[in-house]
């Protein structure tokens, strides 16, 4: 629980909470330097709720959150069956089994 508590300290936590149950439905958390990159961790969406945006809303709200607006490179790992999610969003990256990828605000 101390490492948890350590690693949340250091990041920007987003999650989303579903109103009628108050569960925990989607999480991702952002370790960053808040000027130039921002590495992004931990995306999770409740099996239950895939398939409704809960992805799609936890990206949008890292990439415009105040806190990150001067951030140039947004990078994060996955597997290869999430690589089209994330390109949705301007991700790119090919780097074997688990993939970095980045997105660049200003390119």
């Amino acid at each position: 629980m101390e490492e948890v508590l350590l690693m949340l300290k250091n990041c920007i936590s987003f999650g989303l909470v579903e109103n009628k149950t108050q569960n925990l439905v989607g999480y991702a958390r952002v370790l960053t330097d808040e000027i130039k990159y921002a590495y992004i961790f931990d995306v999770m969406v409740d099996e239950k709720h895939r398939g409704e945006g809960l992805g799609k809303q936890l990206l949008d709200a890292i990439i415009q959150h105040p806190k990150l607006q001067h951030i140039k490179y947004f990078e994060l790992t996955c597997v290869p069956e999430m690589m089209a999610f994330y390109e949705n969003f301007g991700f790119s990256g090919d780097y074997g089994e688990v993939r970095p990828m980045r997105y660049s605000r200003y390119d």
